[in-house]
């Protein structure tokens, strides 16, 4: 769930069975969109750093977690007809 409103970004991220995560310090520039969400890992809280562009009806989403800055793997996502 993505709400845009003007250059800030909020609502949620779901992956799986994970429970829903709320978008945190959501911007968007032009098609470009950035936010955070945090997740636990091994009991603690850890901060996942989202970047994405929009193309037509592709959102295009990369990840990286925590400080050290590991890449998760990319997501892309399509509008919902």
């Amino acid at each position: 769930q993505l709400v845009v409103n003007k250059t800030d970004a909020t609502g949620a991220v779901t992956l799986g069975e994970n429970p829903s995560q709320p978008i945190v310090d959501g911007k968007v520039s032009g098609s470009l969109l950035t936010f955070r969400t945090a997740t636990l890992l091994n009991g603690k809280e850890i901060s996942i750093m989202w970047q994405g562009s929009l193309k037509d009806e592709e959102l295009s989403l990369a990840r990286t977690m925590g400080a050290g800055g590991r890449k998760l793997p990319d997501l892309l996502l399509r509008r919902a007809r």
